[in-house]
């Protein structure tokens, strides 16, 4: 049984040209905005859209996990205002951050819910 390279060599090469040839604004320009929004922003920000339902759903799991991404949003967005991409495209960065602020919100609201006992509870 011989095993074939060749076909995912072609289409991750075909892939990336189509990448290339459908962004050739941040491909070929020296403005490296685009490239912030795809590789940094919509990223963070469908992390964050997957965080919001398990910050209800499993409160203690999407506080912590929601916590660890509000410190990286944090530090990209040091950096984007820093850069200056803030001013042009941070937008959904901004957007991301506010998702993941009422995601913890809500998880640690429901997290102290479900760490208290209930008066009938005595042991």
């Amino acid at each position: 049984m011989t095993r074939s390279t060749g076909n995912t060599r072609s289409a991750g090469a075909s892939l990336l040209a189509v990448l290339l040839l459908t962004m050739t604004a941040p491909a070929l320009g020296s403005d490296y905005t685009g490239f912030f929004v795809l590789f940094l922003e919509i990223p963070i920000l469908v992390i964050s859209l997957l965080f919001l339902p398990l910050c209800f759903l499993a409160p203690k799991v999407g506080l912590a996990l929601a916590t660890m991404l509000l410190l990286g949003i944090f530090v990209v967005l040091y950096w984007a205002s820093d850069v200056g991409y803030m001013s042009t495209a941070g937008g959904l960065l901004l957007l991301s951050l506010v998702i993941n602020v009422i995601g913890i919100a809500v998880a640690a609201k429901k997290a102290k819910l479900v760490g208290k006992a209930s008066p009938d509870d005595k042991a």
